[in-house]
Parts: C-alpha cells; sequence; structure tokens
C-alpha cells in the first residue's frame, strides 16, 4: 500500500558539495549545496537565487566544486544557517540566517588556490571540481547552472594510481532527508565501474 505525501522539498539522497565562489571585488564565499549531478565533462548545479554563490557566478562565471567527505559535516553544518550577503533577503531572515564575512574562517576550512581558476579551493575536501560557468538558467526561486569542467583535482591519500580513485577509501558526505549520512558498504559494481574496489576490504 502507497500513501501520497506532501513535502515542499525532497531530500532523497544527495552527495553533499562546498560551492567556492568569487566575487568582483575578490572576496571568497562557500555555499554547501546537495544538488548537483555530472555528465561527461559538464556538472549541473541548482543554485538558490538568494544567495551570494549565484551573484558571484554571474559575475565571475567560474567556481570551484568541492566534494566534501563524511569527516568534516560538522564543520559544513556549521556555516549552514550564514550567507555571504551582506543584506540577507526576507526568507533567509525568517529561516535565521546571519551574514558571514568569512565562512572559511568560521567552518574552520583551508584556503588553497585553484590551478585553472583564480577562485580559492578547500584543502579539507577530497575531490575539487574548477569549472566555468557556460549557462544560468533562473527558475522561480533557484537557477539551474550549467558548468564546463576545466580541472579535477583527488588527494592522493584515495587514489588507486594516476587515474582511479580507490573507493574503499572514499566517503563521501550525503544529504539524505535533511540529514547528513554516508555510504557504508559496496553492495555491487554497475558493469561500467572505471574505478578501484578492493574487495577483500570494507569501506572506511
Amino acid at each position: 500500500m502507497f500513501k501520497q505525501i506532501h513535502k515542499d522539498s525532497l531530500y532523497y539522497g544527495f552527495p553533499v558539495t562546498l560551492l567556492a565562489t568569487q566575487s568582483i571585488a575578490g572576496t571568497d564565499n562557500i555555499s554547501p549545496i546537495s544538488s548537483s549531478w555530472t555528465l561527461n565533462n559538464h556538472v549541473v548545479l541548482g543554485v538558490s537565487l538568494e544567495g551570494q554563490a549565484y551573484h558571484n557566478m554571474l559575475t565571475t562565471k567560474e567556481a570551484t566544486i568541492n566534494i566534501a567527505d563524511s569527516k568534516i559535516w560538522s564543520n559544513i553544518e556549521r556555516i549552514a544557517r550564514t550567507t555571504g550577503k551582506s543584506h540577507i533577503d526576507r526568507n533567509k531572515k525568517m529561516m535565521g540566517y546571519q551574514y558571514c564575512s568569512d565562512k572559511f574562517q568560521l567552518g574552520g576550512f583551508s584556503k588553497i588556490p585553484s590551478a585553472t581558476v583564480k577562485t580559492a579551493a578547500i584543502r579539507e575536501c577530497p575531490i575539487r571540481i574548477e569549472v566555468i560557468i557556460e549557462n544560468i538558467a533562473p527558475q522561480d526561486d533557484f537557477a539551474i547552472i550549467i558548468c564546463k569542467i576545466k580541472s579535477i583535482f583527488v588527494d592522493t591519500s584515495i587514489l588507486h594510481d594516476n587515474n582511479h580513485i580507490d573507493v574503499t577509501k572514499w566517503q563521501p558526505l550525503l544529504y539524505q532527508f535533511r540529514s547528513y549520512t554516508t555510504t557504508s558498504a559496496s553492495l555491487g559494481q554497475n558493469f561500467r565501474f572505471e574505478e578501484y574496489l578492493d574487495a577483500t576490504k570494507p569501506a572506511n
């Protein structure tokens, strides 16, 4: 038996990413997001129109997408209710958002330079994707943003060799029904699996 339910949003399970953007003035901002997907050499993001990240990408046309792992969920929650906009929109005020001029410091994140874009990257995230913005499509209160990948960097601690990730060492942070969780075990691989999995070792 099924029952129809009604929800304002449905976060049934997405990877958490820290979207780093930079303003025209050179101020770096971090926005935790959970709406993203990849296809070939592109990443598609869902970003709120009310956040600083949207305004930064409109002007600078670039970003770094930092893929979080399970170790830093509490750091992310520290900045979850903050915004990089000094003027806070009414909706965000009602939800308790506060202005933060330096989310790197508040979240305890280390800023490192990127290789192919001006936007900073986050050392604590094992995977980063440096992108340029190709298309921005505003919707009601969010935008669909299509990014082209310029470069990908992976922490050597989760690599099997020069180009393959050891998935037994990689535990992405997931956002499931507004709860932080992660992967616990491999159930099997798709026929197109191309990374590395040591079947003798459990996932970390």
